[in-house]
């Protein structure tokens, strides 16, 4: 995961420099996927609920493809919702 962040911060500056709401579209994105981890993490230890960690999958990816929309509402591309898997379960 961490090579995936380093990257996503070069990509992040790279994307920035020609379109500043890319950049913060990247940026949501990653922060997106840091709050899924932890919620993971939180899961894998019994501190959060299957149905919790379920409800934070889900209004995570709403969020990033409600970004994502914004970002292409100027040329009429939209992303339909996502299907997003329920997380699997800790052993």
């Amino acid at each position: 995961m961490q090579g995936a962040e380093a990257a996503g911060v070069v990509g992040i500056g790279v994307a920035a420099a020609v379109d500043p709401r890319v950049g913060v579209a990247l940026q949501a994105a990653q922060l997106s996927m840091q709050i899924i981890n932890a919620g993971t993490q939180l899961n894998a230890m019994g501190k959060m609920s299957d149905a919790d960690l379920l409800s934070l999958w889900s209004s995570r990816g709403a969020a990033m493809v409600a970004e994502h929309n914004s970002l292409f509402d100027d040329n009429l591309i939209q992303t339909p919702p996502p299907v997003i898997p329920a997380p699997a379960k800790a052993a």
